[in-house]
Formats: C-alpha cells, structure tokens, sequence
C-alpha cells in the first residue's frame, strides 16, 4: 500500500541495519538465512529511492533510530511507517507523520 501511494526511501544505514537482522538469535532460531534476508531488501529497494542523509539528528530515545529520522528528512517524507516504539515517540516530527502499519492502514487505507 506504501507504493500505491508514494515511493518508499531508505539510507545505506538503514540497510547496513537491515542486514544485520540475521544475526538476531530469534531470527537465527526460526531459521532466517542471509539469503532471505538479501532477497527481502531487494524487494524493498525495488521502486524505492536510495537517499544520503545530509544532517544528523538527535531526537529518539534510542540514538539508533536517528537514522531514519535522518532518511526521512533526506528523502522528503511525509510519513515513516514503523513497529518501533522509540522511534514513534517523536510523532509527528518536522511535519512527518509517524505510524504504525496499523495506523498506516487506517489512515490510508480507506
């Protein structure tokens, strides 16, 4: 639904993360290979733009989570869509809206 409505942006941060997840005992555990875990980021850079944050920011409670703040404002986003909860606390933030997926889905889903 993020497609439909925009296009999706993420900085080599936030990929480097992404990258780590296997590494996750959890993820470990159910079995998610660094295969898997590649073929996932391609498909979330397919349409999707690749922005160098120019700015650093100090604003989450979890100074990891700047980054997307970072990406955000690099990339002109209106909205970051997340699950985590340091990272929704500073909704809304420099005019980004900052929403769960169910949120998400709520507010422009229909």
């Amino acid at each position: 639904m993020a497609r439909q409505l925009g296009t999706p942006c993420f900085s080599p941060a936030m990929l480097a993360a992404l990258r780590g997840v296997p590494t996750r005992p959890k993820l470990r555990r159910a079995g998610v290979s660094d295969q898997q875990v590649e073929d996932f980021i391609a498909g979330l850079l397919d349409d999707a733009d690749l922005v160098v944050p120019d700015m650093r920011v100090r604003v989450c409670r979890d100074p990891k989570d700047d980054m997307v703040l970072e990406a955000a404002l690099a990339g002109g986003a209106e909205v970051i869509v997340t699950g985590d909860r340091d990272l929704l606390v500073p909704h809304p933030w420099r005019g980004v809206a900052i929403l769960t997926p169910t949120d998400f889905t709520t507010r422009f889903g229909g």
